[in-house]
Formats: C-alpha cells, structure tokens, sequence
C-alpha cells in the first residue's frame, strides 16, 4: 500500500517521522472535472453542462463545488502558490475530548506508520 503523506508528526522536541495511509477506500472522488472558462462540470463525453458543447482535456481544469452550489474552478497555480512551509509536519499542540469531535469527521479514517527505509 502506498503512503498519501510522508512527514513528522511533532511533540514539542520531539519529532518523529510518520506515513499516513487512508484505513478505508472512497469511491467518489472529491474534485470534480469542470470546464475552466464558466466552472459547468464536464462528463466523460467532456461536455459542459452549462453551454452543451463539448471541451477538449486541455480546457478542463480541476473544480470543488461549495455547499452553496457554486463552483470553484482550481488551477495548478493556485495549488503550488499556497504557503505551506509546514507541508510536511503536524504540529502537535494540545488534545480535545472525544465528544468535542463531530461523527461526520470520522468517515475517512487514516492510519500513521513508522516509514519503510527507502533505498539510496
């Protein structure tokens, strides 16, 4: 099974390296296939739902639909510009109650491991 993320989980001074594997499998995936000039999601045929013409791949962009409805066209430039200088480590600062948790947070579970010595 291959890691999702590889990094350190940190307790104060101490660090220690972990990978993080989904426990489960979700079948829907979580971005949708959008048209990028308007945000209409595409299908397989590659057709956007608002103007009814079809989109060649190179059109398309990755695209999250809010809870309000609207959709929010992602471009690669967006993801590589966010500040992540922590990318790679949880920062571990304090616990909660369990009851403090909603359920719905539980419906993809992940489990962390000690990493596999990867070879030179």
């Amino acid at each position: 099974m291959r890691s999702l993320w590889q990094g350190t989980v940190s307790f104060g001074l101490v660090a220690l390296p972990v990978d993080i594997y989904a426990a489960t499998e979700d079948h829907g995936p979580g971005l949708h296939l959008v048209h990028a000039a308007d945000g209409g999601r595409v299908r397989h045929r590659r057709v956007c739902e608002l103007d009814g013409r079809e989109v060649r791949p190179e059109e398309t962009a990755r695209g999250w639909e809010a809870p309000d409805g609207r959709t929010v066209v992602i471009q690669d430039a967006d993801l590589e510009a966010l500040p992540l200088p922590t990318k790679r480590v949880i920062e571990v600062v304090g616990f909660i109650d369990e009851t403090d948790v909603d359920p719905l947070l539980y419906a993809r579970p992940y489990w962390g491991g000690r990493p596999r010595p990867r070879s030179p």
